[in-house]
């Protein structure tokens, strides 16, 4: 259901967009930009209820997701998971009907952990659930922490405060409905390393990113650091930044960050590319975008298996209409998303 009712917003949006371009395109310009309302024809509104009415019954985006989280699972860019990710989606995408479908492929820089551990020394000796943030070195570091409360308190310390120790920035994210508090949330996965190591520190470890108190760590990060910057940086569960925040109350607090990392460059990654060729103008493209690659502590469910079901289900319930479009309607199914945006910043550069 929950699916369902994202592909009646997008399908409501997509139609309300083609005639809303189509009416503009007929009007001259106004010599001042006046917000415009057109109503929306009988025969466009039938199709609006239709779709609609098929997106609720529809169980096509559960079934894509569900799929592609069974048969591939975490899908790291540049992997042979990825690989068989686009594999996976070309099939499928061509079985719904959809045309031009293919694959852009391109080069990234890789970088996966293949050890990531974080452990309290001391007091009270015990392992975190610690996932290395991407491009972090291989490194096997053991110090005393310094724990801020955000990166502006860290940008603010003195280097004496910082220097020779594990930075612990433990900033919580606001809970909002809107989800405006990730933004500012992820700012110190990028942003610690660098002014730690600028500082002096010997690593970094950040709450993870999530409003949840799962003991779960939140992967994220760039495939390489950068230029210059060399500090190992994780994200521990919050459960475990709870723990640290208690004991560094009490006292010194000692930890080791054990991460081994496979970096390599030009690991093959692409775009799984598909269309619904326009009636009418088919070069002018209203792009849907999902992106296929995923970190590998989870399945890549919500990000982004969900957007892949969505957009591709979506696009097949216009797809059913009894006429095509107007404007040709282009699947992106992106790689690379998590570690750079390099699918997205290639989109149809090799396209024909």
């Amino acid at each position: 259901m929950f699916l369902g009712a994202l592909m009646r917003y997008l399908v409501l949006a997509l139609a309300a967009w083609a005639f809303t371009a189509a009416a503009h395109a007929q009007q001259p310009p106004s010599p001042t930009p006046t917000p415009q309302t057109a109503p929306i024809p009988e025969s466009l509104q039938r199709n609006i209820d239709r779709l609609q009415a098929a997106a609720l019954e529809s169980d096509l985006a559960w079934e894509i997701v569900e799929g592609l989280v069974t048969d591939i699972g975490p899908r790291m860019a540049g992997s042979e998971a990825e690989a068989a990710a686009r594999d996976w989606a070309v099939a499928r995408l061509r079985a719904l009907g959809f045309q031009n479908v293919r694959i852009e492929p391109f080069t990234i820089p890789f970088w996966q952990a293949v050890r990531e551990e974080a452990h309290i020394i001391s007091p009270g000796a015990r392992p975190l659930v610690a996932a290395a943030l991407g491009g972090s070195p291989s490194a096997d570091v053991t110090a005393e922490i310094a724990r801020f409360t955000s990166m502006a308190a860290l940008e603010a310390a003195p280097e004496s405060a910082v220097r020779g120790r594990i930075v612990f920035i433990d900033e919580r994210m606001a809970r909002n409905q809107d989800g405006s508090g990730y933004g500012p949330a992820v700012r110190k996965r990028g942003q610690c390393a660098p002014v730690a190591q600028a500082k002096g520190a010997v690593g970094c470890v950040i709450r993870s990113v999530g409003t949840d108190p799962h003991r779960f760590a939140h992967q994220g990060g760039a495939s390489r650091q950068a230029a210059g910057v060399s500090l190992p940086a994780m994200a521990i569960s919050p459960a475990d930044a709870d723990v640290l925040q208690r004991l560094s109350a009490r006292g010194p607090v000692r930890m080791r960050l054990l991460i081994e990392a496979d970096a390599r460059d030009n690991a093959p990654s692409g775009n799984v590319i598909a269309e619904i060729r326009g009636r009418e103008r088919p070069d002018e493209i209203v792009l849907l975008a999902a992106h296929l690659d995923s970190w590998d502590h989870g399945q890549g469910a919500v990000d982004d298996g969900a957007g892949v079901a969505i957009i591709s289900a979506a696009a097949r319930l216009i797809r059913d209409l009894p006429q095509r479009p107007r404007r040709t309607i282009r699947i992106l199914l992106a790689g690379a998303e998590e570690n750079g945006l390099h699918g997205d910043r290639l989109c149809g550069r090799a396209s024909p």
